[in-house]
Parts: C-alpha cells; sequence; structure tokens
C-alpha cells in the first residue's frame, strides 16, 4: 500500500513510466522511417535552420491527420506516423547540436 507521504514521488514514478511506454511504442516507428529515407543521406551537413522547417512542415502534416482523424478521414495510426515524422526531425537537430 502506498503511504500518503509517498504518493508524490508514485506520481512521478508513473508519470516517466508512462512516458517510457509513449517513447518505447513510437521508437520503432522512428527507426521504420529513417530506413525508408536512407537513400536521402545523412542530415549531418544540413543546416538547423533547414531541419527546423522540415520539422516545423512535419508538425503542419501532424496537424493534418489529427484533422482528418477527427473528421473520420484518417486513422490513429496515421497519426502515429506523422508524429514519427516529427519526432524524427527533433532527433536530427538534437544530433547536429550535440556534434556542435
Amino acid at each position: 500500500m502506498i503511504k500518503p507521504e509517498d504518493i508524490g514521488q508514485y506520481a512521478r514514478e508513473k508519470h516517466v513510466k508512462h512516458g517510457e511506454e509513449a517513447i518505447n511504442m513510437l521508437r520503432p516507428i522512428q527507426l521504420m522511417k529513417f530506413r525508408a529515407r536512407a537513400h536521402k543521406g545523412s542530415w549531418d551537413n544540413v543546416p538547423i535552420v533547414s531541419l527546423l522547417t522540415l520539422l516545423m512542415d512535419e508538425v503542419m502534416e501532424l496537424k493534418k491527420a489529427i484533422e482528418d482523424r477527427s473528421a473520420g478521414i484518417a486513422t490513429s495510426g496515421d497519426v502515429i506516423y506523422e508524429c514519427a515524422d516529427v519526432a524524427n526531425y527533433a532527433a536530427m537537430i538534437a544530433d547536429n547540436l550535440k556534434r556542435g
């Protein structure tokens, strides 16, 4: 049983576990999409501003997929695939920043 004084810690741990589950669910889709775009080459030399523009384009595609899902045109899977694209471009930006 959870003690009242431990509720805050329990809630934080539950929140972190939920985040880990979301990341683990999206990861295989992200990797599949990275493999599908491998023919485009590396993003190592793509300016961060250009990657940001591509990220914003993907955010707009995600917005449209969410709207289409609400209208019954798209599926939850379509939205999740767009989430993976957004996450991938964010990862590319982070990777370029990490390498300097």
